[in-house]
Order: C-alpha cells, then sequence, then structure tokens
C-alpha cells in the first residue's frame, strides 16, 4: 500500500473530526466524521467559512482563538459549535497553525473530538 493511500484511509475512517481551514477562515477539508458531527454532508461545508457553524454567542471567542493561530499558537480547548439541524455539537479541540513553505499563515488543523453529553 502506498503511504499517500494508507494517510487517506487513516484521515476518512478516523472516528475524530479532522477540520481545516484556509487564511481567510474558509474550509478547506473535513474528514466524514466531522461531517457527520455537524450533520452536513463533506461538499457543504467546503468553502464555507468556519463561523458558519459556530453559535452566535460564541463568535467573539472563535475569532480570538483563530487570531492565536495566526501568531503559531496551538490549543487544546472546548468548544460548541452549531450543527446544521440547530443543536449544539461541544467538541474538544486540538488546534495548530499552518504555515506555506516562507513560514507565511495559511490555515489551521483543528482534531475534532465530540464530547457533548
Amino acid at each position: 500500500m502506498l503511504q499517500d493511500e494508507r494517510y487517506r484511509i487513516i484521515v476518512e475512517t478516523a472516528s475524530e473530526g479532522i477540520w481545516t481551514i484556509d487564511e481567510n477562515d474558509l474550509t478547506t477539508f473535513v474528514n466524514p466524521a466531522l461531517a457527520a458531527m455537524l450533520c452536513c454532508r463533506r461538499e457543504e461545508m467546503l468553502g464555507r467559512s468556519v463561523f458558519d457553524f459556530i453559535d452566535a454567542a460564541h463568535v467573539q471567542q472563535a475569532r480570538r482563538n483563530l487570531r492565536a493561530r495566526r501568531e503559531g499558537v496551538s490549543e487544546r480547548l472546548e468548544f460548541p459549535f452549531r450543527a446544521s439541524d440547530g443543536h449544539k455539537v461541544w467538541a474538544l479541540l486540538a488546534a495548530s497553525s499552518l504555515h506555506g513553505e516562507h513560514g507565511e499563515y495559511t490555515g489551521a488543523l483543528a482534531m475534532v473530538t465530540d464530547i457533548t453529553a
């Protein structure tokens, strides 16, 4: 099995959500687990702002979190998202910055675990 195929299988079958956004906070990738967590199809999430999935009461917190990503800060934090059916999904995020070959900020990666009770 080729290494790229192995990585694809790991990402596609992981029970934890995987979410990447670009430098403009637009979704560039979600795995099936994340899409299911937010009651969406993957195709519906791609190209959309991460803020489309955040409860209005938590937008300012999300903006602060994303500023930290731009500064290169990785964090583990609990955060609520809003699923497409309207229910709140509490998640544990392991979030980190993504950088280009010259060190410039190109987006962020989050590993997302549903901790909704």
